[in-house]
């Protein structure tokens, strides 16, 4: 596994704010196009042709979300959610194994959790690290 320093994973963050961003507007569009398909789907009116454009759309959207969700994979970060987005790093802090975790937003990275703790388990990250890798 890949560990980032603090510095490397902060300087990750205008591309990250970007694709989440991105991601946002996809999510509303497909939750969109996912509705106008169940509501198509349902109409004794609708006819099939249409249906299936619909139902097309919906899962090229969640497709394009896929992609770009995999675009931070790609640069080693781990995409945890998107309500709200989250991104984790792998780090170490004083030897143990952490996650650096950033939430859409946020203009630095000041959080951490445990690997088994997720974003319910969220702490600060100690002074000496905001301002000076240590390991």
């Amino acid at each position: 596994m890949r560990y980032f320093s603090h510095d490397e994973a902060e300087s990750l963050l205008p591309r990250l704010q970007e694709i989440m961003s991105w991601v946002l507007k996809l999510k509303t569009q497909a939750r969109k196009k996912v509705m106008d398909y169940h509501r198509l789907e349902k109409s004794p009116k609708a006819n099939a042709a249409n249906v299936a454009i619909a139902r097309a759309q919906a899962e090229f959207l969640v497709a394009q979300i896929k992609e770009q969700l995999e675009q931070i994979g790609k640069m080693g970060a781990m995409a945890k959610g998107l309500d709200p987005c989250l991104v984790d790093f792998p780090y170490r802090l004083n030897g143990r194994e952490v996650y650096l975790c950033w939430k859409y937003g946020e203009e630095n990275i000041s959080c951490y959790h445990g690997l088994e703790e997720g974003y319910a388990g969220r702490k600060p990250l100690p002074t000496h690290v905001l301002y000076k890798d240590v390991e």
